[in-house]
């Protein structure tokens, strides 16, 4: 049986001497890392009266950053109070790396988030404790469908993670190397790829080094930046079993906005500057496919529900995201079991933090 218990409040109760500490003012303060949630915890800071001591990063070879200085991590002291701004990749390995410098004073953009949820918001995480809790049963519906013990396992600490954010007591181990090429698809079966929400061609050159019977490649992705840069890396391939189709992938064919700033997170907005057309599988694809990838920043489902005729026809592999959306967890299974009961589930988690986790359909 899954254990959904929230616990947030307790593990909040057990930082409290620290957040005190902090307000005091008197305590040298170092924020850990340079990413997209850096800046909300400066400003944050700035407006308490607090004064930032250094920002920690082992990578950039910038002096300062947000008129910050950059200090390294053998120059923590462990009297210091240090709060991590890693919440996607290794945020299990920064804290390990912070204690075993003897710090114990720690505290995360996660804790933030507990005390001033508007401030610092996380990403795919909107409304999580209720999506939760209001759908054990679903939830637990598809842990019971789920193949094999590991997927089981990474199914129970993916949904207390997101319901608690305790990142620090999982099985989770950064692997992205792994990631939509698990063992337990049979890879001399896979002669056609759809990669939807493609970016910039690296899944897809993986594709080729796995599969070697793959002969057929339908290569998506909305925006155009990010369809250049795939062409160029996998020019390198010198072959004609790729075509490119610039769109995005929906439950119904109109033309939208897209976000021009995000990345490998862009993705469909109400409004904006760059307009793309979005398109339905069924049609845009008439041939037999052997394995669907889907990450497409949280239109998977309506991206499914658009490829409803391709799935029924041809019963491909499916590796698709599910994490942009808690709802996904169950919503996503409980779909694609309806049109093709025969499916067989595993899950997986390919980073310490919030985001990749992946849910396959064989």
């Amino acid at each position: 049986m899954l254990n959904l218990d929230y616990q947030r409040d307790k593990i909040f109760e057990s930082k409290k001497h620290i957040i005190e500490d902090l307000f005091k003012g008197d305590r040298d303060i170092l924020i850990f890392g340079i990413t997209n949630y850096t800046e909300p915890l400066i400003n944050f800071l700035k407006e308490k009266g607090l004064i930032i001591k250094g920002i920690i990063d082992d990578y950039t070879e910038k002096e300062r950053i947000f008129d910050i200085k950059i200090l390294r991590s053998d120059q923590i002291d462990k009297n210091n109070i240090v709060i991590s701004s890693i919440i996607e990749g290794r945020p299990k390995s920064v804290r390990n790396l912070l204690l075993n410098k003897g710090v114990n004073d720690l505290l995360d953009y996660f804790d933030f988030n507990y005390m001033y949820p508007n401030l610092f918001q996380i990403p795919f995480n909107s409304g999580n404790r209720e999506k939760i809790l209001n759908n054990q049963s679903e939830l637990q519906f598809v842990a019971d469908k789920l193949q094999d013990d590991l997927s089981k396992k990474f199914f129970q600490e993916v949904i207390d993670f997101r319901l608690n954010f305790n990142y620090w007591n999982k099985c989770f181990i950064y692997s992205p190397e792994n990631q939509y090429f698990e063992l337990f698809f049979n890879f001399e079966n896979i002669f056609s790829f759809i990669d939807a929400g493609g970016y910039d061609g690296e899944t897809t050159l993986n594709a080729f080094n796995k599969f070697r019977n793959l002969n057929k490649v339908i290569f998506i992705e909305p925006f155009p930046e990010s369809m250049k840069l795939a062409k160029e890396k996998m020019s390198v391939l010198h072959n004609d079993k790729i075509s490119f189709i610039e769109t995005a992938i929906s439950d119904h064919n109109t033309v939208k906005y897209i976000t021009t700033h995000k990345g490998n997170a862009n993705h469909l907005i109400d409004y904006g500057e760059l307009t793309i057309r979005v398109s339905k599988l069924d049609e845009i694809v008439n041939e037999k496919i052997d394995f669907i990838k889907l990450d497409i920043e949280g239109e998977e489902l309506k991206a499914l529900k658009g490829a409803e005729n391709l799935i029924k026809k041809f019963k491909p592999y499916i590796a698709c995201c599910v994490y942009h959306d808690q709802n996904h967890f169950w919503q996503i299974p409980l779909f694609l079991l309806k049109i093709n009961p025969g499916y067989k589930i595993y899950f997986s988690h390919y980073t310490e933090g919030i985001c990749e986790s992946v849910m396959y359909f064989i």
